[in-house]
């Protein structure tokens, strides 16, 4: 799937090289997606090279929607990475960006990834509930299927224990699926099956 969907990148972006005009939004577009599968190979060095040279780029552009996404992609990279100063100096400026010119489908995802970083990096699950509230206000915005069902899992993950609604997760756990991270939706359908086993829901799952 995932090689699949990179040598259709590949291809495109080798033609759009041929082409006169290569600073149009489809072809910094192509660049980010190619920035986003080199993550999924766990090419993080790459990925980080090429969202770097993105922003050069973009930076001289008006496609603040796009700049803003590769922002947090590279703060993504951080938090992978663990490096918890360089992925909140990026959040801020994807933050910045998207205050400034208005911008309403990278909110979302800023929520996203500003809930993870509070939940992984700082361990301040306040913070990470507050965030994913957010990202799941601004998910009638978000265009990409894995950002909603990462909103649906913080959202459940960082709720107190007395309030939580298995919903949340039911959704995470389907969206993730459409996404098609398998490896995302086993772990958490066992971490579902597991919570009702314990339950005595067993039947349920």
């Amino acid at each position: 799937h995932i090689k699949q969907a990179s040598a259709i990148v590949d291809s495109l972006l080798q033609t759009a090289k041929s082409d006169v005009d290569k600073n149009c939004l489809n072809y910094y577009s192509l660049i980010y997606e190619k920035g986003n599968l080199k993550i999924e190979y766990d090419k993080l060095g790459e990925a980080l090279i090429t969202f770097h040279d993105l922003i050069d780029n973009l930076e001289k552009t008006n496609f603040k929607d796009l700049e803003a996404h590769t922002y947090l992609s590279i703060a993504l990279l951080h938090e992978l990475n663990g490096r918890p100063e360089s992925c909140l100096e990026n959040l801020k400026i994807a933050n910045s960006i998207i205050s400034k010119y208005k911008l309403t489908e990278p909110r979302s995802r800023y929520h996203v990834r500003a809930a993870s970083y509070y939940r992984v990096m700082v361990g301040n699950k306040d913070s990470c509930f507050v965030n994913s509230q957010k990202a799941v206000k601004n998910i009638s915005f978000a265009q990409n299927t894995k950002d909603i069902g990462d909103a649906y899992f913080l959202l459940y993950a960082c709720t107190p224990k007395d309030q939580k609604n298995e919903d949340q997760r039911i959704a995470s756990l389907s969206y993730i699926e459409k996404a098609g991270d398998l490896v995302g939706a086993s772990f958490l359908s066992f971490s579902i099956y597991n919570d009702l086993y314990a339950q005595g829901k067993i039947a349920e799952a």
